[in-house]
């Protein structure tokens, strides 16, 4: 590390979370941390951002206030600091372009506990190391999480956002098991029973008083009148080598398979 003596900063903390900005690698333990290492190594902090914010990307709204001020203050500040690579960025390539940005205006984005040094080209390799193991582990964490909620699936239980007419719920064990809205699947039920006479096109439904509160769109209506999960089955698509299937849903059906595999049904809305 350089003699930083003298030398200007400006600092950056991060959490992705409200529980971790609470709890976990909180700002206030990352502000700590940059100061502190300012203050040994007479560093002058010329600005401070934060954030709780994700960072698979820099789409972040206190990131492009602190690329705004540190392109218009370039002349005064010498460094970029954060405790941690993750903190910066999650995402290697986006990382690396970032990185070259600002020493191209001259500030290094530097991190004080994995410091780089950039006249040595064999800490490049390092470097990547640093900023790809945050990628490597939010792709570990995603795929997890893919997979079990397909698993879930695959056991005839709906874990994502519930669609229109249930609401979230569970069983008495605890586990996810969506509930009917008692006001909205009376609703559902209903538009797919006019729908099915074939007297009734998408428009005038849509446009009927009473379905207002659904607030349907012309594709989304499109969307739950060929959504299986009405009819308390679950469609699990496919994945690697397993192929799509449909599987018998945990939670109550608004309509039955009757309705739903209408003729006047299937004519205009194919199932895929």
């Amino acid at each position: 590390m350089n003699n930083l003596k003298g030398k200007s900063a400006i600092l950056y903390r991060r959490v992705s979370t409200t529980d971790q900005k609470l709890f976990g690698n909180s700002l206030n333990a990352q502000q700590s941390s940059l100061k502190d290492f300012c203050l040994k190594n007479s560093m002058t902090i010329v600005e401070e951002f934060q954030e709780d914010y994700s960072a698979k990307n820099f789409n972040r709204p206190e990131w492009k206030n602190l690329n705004k001020f540190a392109k218009k203050n370039k002349t005064r500040i010498d460094y970029l600091l954060v405790v941690d690579w993750d903190r910066f960025s999650r995402n290697t390539y986006e990382a690396l372009g970032v990185i070259n940005d600002f020493n191209a205006f001259g500030v290094e984005v530097n991190c004080i506990d994995k410091w780089i040094d950039y006249d040595d080209p064999t800490q490049i390799m390092m470097q990547l190391m640093y900023l790809g193991m945050p990628e490597v582990d939010n792709k570990i964490r995603s795929q997890k999480i893919h997979i079990g909620m397909r698993q879930s699936h695959k056991e005839g239980r709906w874990c994502v956002k519930q669609p229109v007419g249930y609401i979230p719920g569970k069983d008495e064990l605890d586990k996810p098991l969506m509930q009917l809205d008692s006001l909205k699947a009376p609703l559902i039920k209903e538009l797919f029973e006019l729908f099915a006479t074939g007297v009734y096109s998408q428009t005038e439904l849509r446009k009927m008083a009473k379905f207002k509160q659904l607030k349907l769109s012309k594709s989304n209506l499109s969307r739950l009148l060929k959504n299986v999960v009405y009819t308390s089955k679950i469609k699990v698509k496919k994945y690697k080598d397993e192929p799509e299937q449909i599987v018998n849903g945990l939670h109550k059906a608004i309509i039955n398979s009757e309705i739903f595999n209408n003729p006047k049904l299937l004519d205009k809305y194919p199932r895929e």
